[in-house]
């Protein structure tokens, strides 16, 4: 497998460490079911936003404050 590595390295113009580093990187992304359930949980936790958000637009537009 170390062989395979190296050579695979060798013919991406990297080095055998990058590639490792890559991989673990690659590995440690949270899965897209992962990412699922973190957005459910934030949902969750939040709950749903009341009022339009075009009311909350123009109130926020016709104030007197400059634009910051």
């Amino acid at each position: 497998m170390i062989a395979r590595m190296k050579a695979r390295a060798r013919r991406e113009s990297t080095s055998l460490e990058q590639k490792i580093r890559d991989l673990i990187i690659a590995d440690a992304r949270p899965t897209r079911a992962e990412r699922i359930e973190e957005a459910r949980e934030i949902r969750e936790r939040i709950g749903r936003v009341k009022g339009s958000s075009v009311e909350l637009i123009r109130e926020d537009r016709d104030k007197d404050e400059p634009y910051r």
